[in-house]
């Protein structure tokens, strides 16, 4: 009796040793899905789909091209990004740089970018975006979450926002986002 304990031990311990058959491979390459590709967005509506495949993605390079050089993000109070303050800022979000914040963003997911209303011409009065007759606004209700690193803590962005988008193309169509003036809740 002895000897078919110590048997069924030894087969115990072999087989945790070796792994459950019964799960999945740990392969994250097979999981993994490749970045997508930077595509010229050809509509206002492709911008945003654009917007959303790369900024879930956290892909630097195809953000820098989908973003209008003249790109400024207005805050709850009136300030501003440019441009390169949000390319530096997308930098550190996209690649678990920690912020000015001491925060590192591990995850980012877009869980809801709905749009409200149909794409306006910007009146030429706008105060942010007048100076640009191609371009056009549209409000969306946008719902993203942002995974901070070594922390179960998620931050969410909720409500409304204003974007901005451009037609720069001179052949053909290629639209970029210009603006985005945030309106969602809390600070």
């Amino acid at each position: 009796m002895r000897i078919r304990h110590l048997l069924f031990f030894i087969l115990l311990v072999a087989f945790a040793a070796s792994g459950c058959i019964f799960s999945p491979d740990n392969d994250d390459q097979s999981q993994q899905q490749p970045p997508p590709e930077c595509t010229v967005a050809t509509s206002a509506d492709a911008a945003m789909q654009v917007f959303r495949d790369v900024y879930a993605a956290r892909n630097l390079d195809c953000y820098r091209k989908l973003l209008s050089r003249d790109y400024l993000f207005i805050d709850q109070d009136g300030g501003f990004d440019n441009y390169d303050d949000e390319i530096r800022i997308a930098d550190k979000m996209f690649n678990g740089l920690e912020g000015d914040n001491q925060i590192i963003i591990s995850d980012i997911t877009i869980d809801r970018l709905e749009p409200r209303g149909v794409w306006t011409q910007t009146p030429a009065n706008d105060p942010n975006f007048g100076g640009f007759p191609d371009s056009q606004y549209r409000q969306y209700i946008v719902d993203f979450s942002f995974a901070v690193s070594g922390q179960n803590l998620i931050l969410r962005v909720q409500g409304p926002v204003l974007y901005y988008v451009e037609d720069v193309g001179e052949s053909s169509p290629d639209f970029k986002i210009l603006g985005m003036v945030d309106a969602t809740y809390g600070n």
